[in-house]
């Protein structure tokens, strides 16, 4: 067996760092809010694009159907003759 002390790594000087429950607390609510505050924006926003895509389809066709009302359908209405050009040049 050996006679000698055994070898150990030196001995480091100790650092402790004192953390507030409080501080822990803040910090993990103010990422929990700060999460849900992003998702919800993000929900929001979505959901805001959306209506303004549905309006805007809705918005044109009642633009068709009230063009189509007031000036009415071309390809139902009687022809009365021929609605080219009927200009004879003066040959």
């Amino acid at each position: 067996m050996s006679n000698g002390k055994p070898k150990l790594p030196p001995k480091s000087n100790d650092k402790v760092i004192e953390i507030s429950l409080r501080h822990i607390t803040l910090a993990f609510g103010g990422i929990i809010i700060t999460s849900f505050s992003i998702g919800a924006g993000i929900a929001l926003v979505k959901d805001y694009a959306k209506f303004r895509r549905q309006k805007a389809i809705i918005e044109a066709t009642q633009q068709l159907i009230l063009t189509i009302q007031t000036e009415g359908v071309s390809w139902k209405k009687e022809k009365t003759g021929s609605t080219s050009p009927t200009k004879i040049s003066g040959k």
